[in-house]
């Protein structure tokens, strides 16, 4: 089995991780979930960094404008942090 990349780790965590209403947005909320630390662990990074991406990913995904679900719960979206 493949151990995933950071980049697709942290879409896991942008869709899957603990739920914030709204804080989803906020880096320093997220840096201490638990789902958080131990992906900081697993890929050697500090959670502040983590927490960062994920908001970033969430940032790039999210339309201010549209009703529908929160996009980075959409496990059919493709991604990536690079632009």
């Amino acid at each position: 089995m493949k151990r995933p990349s950071y980049n697709e780790a942290i879409h896991w965590l942008a869709r899957n991780g603990e739920d914030h209403p709204h804080q989803e947005f906020d880096s320093i909320v997220i840096q201490y979930d638990i789902t958080t630390e131990l992906m900081a662990a697993l890929f050697d990074v500090d959670p502040e960094k983590v927490a960062k991406d994920v908001v970033a990913l969430r940032r790039r995904l999210h339309d201010p404008f549209d009703d529908t679900p929160s996009p980075w719960k959409n496990p059919e979206l493709g991604f990536s942090l690079r632009r």
